[in-house]
């Protein structure tokens, strides 16, 4: 195997000023925790377009540049990965790009999972027919005059017809300002879509700064976990949750050190560039692929960032345990 070395990147030293984790307190009565094996996953970044822009995109330091994939491009790159089974799309608005359907079609017949994360804005342009699909989206808002803040009721309709169509995975984005609205936002989904049986929780962070609270719209990590661990104790229905760590949570079952835990995203790029781990994005630590266009994996046992054990894309699964009772 490859040695690699530790990556030496801008934001290091801010390291070392990280407050300890923070352990969720879980009722085992009202949650089970859960694990899935982590899989190797490549995010083909497929277009620059985006119809939205939003101010707080993790990778708006790259929507100016006009980097589409064509076709050609990325079967070049499927055919020279056969150990990834996962392909996440997006970029900009993958669904603003012309030839969305046909590559999703084309990694349907190579039997790969195929992940879109969407704004939904432009969910007309998405065929029904895919197989092993599922959709991906991220809202901050139930109501709001700001399309940038993606507020569910504006997309009500668009859910209730796609959900027995394609599995949808709703995203409640936590930042300074919406945090009070997280548990009428998980009410809202519960009592309206009947075929999404969880949610997933992210926080908002400067991915160019990311430890620093200075951000306008960022909130800060202890108020994420006092938040998180208000919503476990007090929720009442059955939704099932995923809640990303974001390094600063953990719980029985995390950290843990796994099978492509560590860096297992890579950002695969137009011209054969890509980044090692998803957070590196706003530093744009671009690299080269080998020549012969195999995506550089190896089994990091510590964060090539933080040099943690966890990886900043770990997530707490739980399951609502009055699910077991059917």
């Amino acid at each position: 195997m490859t040695r690699v070395k530790r990556l030496k990147i801008e934001g290091d030293k801010n390291i070392s000023k990280m407050k300890k984790t923070i352990k969720l307190k879980i009722d085992t009565s009202k949650w089970r925790e859960t694990s899935k094996c982590y899989q190797k996953t490549v995010l083909l970044f497929i277009t620059w377009k985006c119809n939205l822009n939003c101010s707080y995109c993790f990778n708006k330091y790259n929507l100016s540049k006009d980097l589409d994939m064509s076709m050609d491009y990325i079967k070049e790159i499927v055919e020279a990965n056969p150990q990834v089974n996962k392909y996440d799309i997006q970029w900009g608005e993958p669904l603003s790009s012309p030839k969305i359907n046909d590559i999703i079609r084309y990694l349907n017949k190579k039997d790969k999972k195929v992940s879109i994360y969407t704004n939904w804005y432009l969910l007309k342009n998405l065929d029904k027919d895919h197989e092993n699909v599922r959709i991906c989206i991220s809202f901050q808002s139930l109501v709001s005059k700001n399309k940038e803040f993606k507020p569910i009721t504006d997309l009500k309709e668009n859910l209730l017809e796609y959900q027995s169509i394609y599995p949808i995975k709703t995203i409640y984005l936590i930042n300074k300002y919406n945090y009070s609205e997280l548990n009428n936002f998980v009410k809202y989904i519960e009592e309206n879509f009947v075929k999404i049986k969880k949610i997933t929780i992210w926080l908002i962070r400067d991915e160019w700064d990311y430890w620093s609270d200075k951000s306008v719209y960022v909130l800060p990590f202890e108020e994420y976990a006092k938040y998180i661990q208000n919503l476990l104790d007090n929720y009442q229905w059955k939704l099932n949750f995923d809640i990303f760590t974001k390094w600063v949570l953990r719980s029985d079952g995390l950290p843990k050190s796994q099978e492509n835990q560590i860096c297992r995203f890579k950002n695969v790029f137009k011209d054969w560039e890509y980044i090692p781990c998803l957070y590196l994005i706003a530093k744009d630590k671009k690299l080269k692929l080998p020549d012969n266009k195999e995506i550089p994996y190896h089994n990091f046992k510590k964060c090539a960032r933080t040099w943690k054990w966890n990886c900043l894309a770990d997530k707490i699964y739980l399951k609502n345990t009055k699910n077991d009772e059917n």
